[in-house]
């Protein structure tokens, strides 16, 4: 076909050169082709055994042993049971006044809340505060708007007074 395209448009056919150049170009693409396909059957492969060892492992795995946040947590950490993989990044993690709500951070405010829990109160959130016998005092505000409810996660969580 290239060459009837050739002949047609420059009323000349290939040289021999031209030819040879064409096929070790076709005979190169066809190996490539080859070394593709073998090297994407391989790493399927690979793929197909990792997804098998995977599943074995969730198999074998006790999940009674995840811990929900909103049940033990607060009691396990209090008797050094549990320690979340994120408490050593936290500064006042491991303070003795802890909020009264969570039991887990820093008591922030003069109520006796970490910033987390005082965030849930401020904003309306009740249902997030994780102490469900907890009942904040006053009537429940409406939820703002997300994007007001972000910059006053950043002030009352992270203390960032601007952005």
């Amino acid at each position: 076909m290239i060459s009837k395209v050739r002949i047609a448009a420059t009323e000349k056919d290939f040289s021999h050169s031209d030819i040879c150049n064409i096929l070790k170009f076709a005979q190169e693409r066809s190996q490539q082709n080859v070394r593709n396909h073998n090297t994407i059957q391989q790493r399927n492969e690979i793929r197909k055994k990792k997804f098998s060892n995977d599943r074995k492992e969730l198999v074998g795995f006790d999940f009674d042993k995840l811990v929900s946040y909103k049940s033990k947590t607060q009691e396990q950490i209090r008797k050094n049971i549990f320690w979340p993989s994120f408490g050593n990044l936290l500064t006042d993690f491991d303070v003795i006044i802890k909020c009264v709500v969570c039991h887990l951070f820093a008591k922030k405010s003069a109520c006796g809340l970490c910033g987390i829990c005082s965030f849930y109160v401020d904003a309306g959130l009740w249902e997030w505060i994780i102490d469900s016998e907890f009942i904040p005092k006053g009537i429940q505000p409406e939820s703002p708007i997300i994007e007001a409810l972000v910059l006053f996660a950043m002030k009352k969580i992270f203390e960032f007074n601007e952005f």
